[in-house]
């Protein structure tokens, strides 16, 4: 006869129940090792990808802020540009009086004064073109009245506190 003690049987089963258990716990235990190495590999490059995009907006602020200054130096030129034809135009107007000139001179003075006006409309019209750009990206006006504030952009980046803006 082959008697079986219900004991073995239990203990049998239950061995072999603790080593399925614990074969799924290592493999899960190990899988989730895996898990949480992707999940800092995921992180780090998170962090890359964040300083990356840093540094980038820094660049693309600075290069908008010296866009909007050289702007506003062309606009001094043009506005130089416009007093100097204007000074030739009062000259030929004026030698045109005397009669040691010719009425092309004028006409010449006045169609270079336009083109300097013109020039200055341009000039002014890039100067709002460029400040929209910085204020898109700053998020706020960083111009009060006519006068850069180079203190705004120093304190919406940080890292370039140190450069010295005109």
């Amino acid at each position: 006869e082959d008697t079986t003690d219900v004991f073995q049987l239990l203990d049998k089963a239950e061995k072999n129940l603790f080593d399925i258990t614990k074969g799924n716990i290592s493999r899960m235990v190990q899988d989730m090792g895996t898990m949480v190495s992707e999940a800092y590999k995921q992180i780090e490059q998170a962090r890359m990808q964040l300083a990356l995009a840093e540094q980038d907006l820094m660049l693309r602020a600075a290069q908008a802020y010296f866009d909007l200054m050289l702007a506003d130096e062309n606009i001094s030129v043009a506005q130089a540009q416009l007093v100097a034809v204007n000074e030739q135009l009062v000259l030929a107007e004026r030698n045109y009086a005397v009669g040691t000139g010719i009425i092309t001179d004028i006409y010449e003075a006045k169609t270079k004064r336009g083109s300097a006006q013109s020039q200055l409309i341009a000039a002014k019209n890039e100067r709002v073109s460029k400040l929209a750009e910085l204020d898109k990206m700053l998020g706020d006006n960083p111009m009060e009245g006519e006068s850069l504030k180079p203190v705004r952009l120093a304190q919406s980046l940080p890292q370039m506190k140190d450069i010295q803006l005109k």
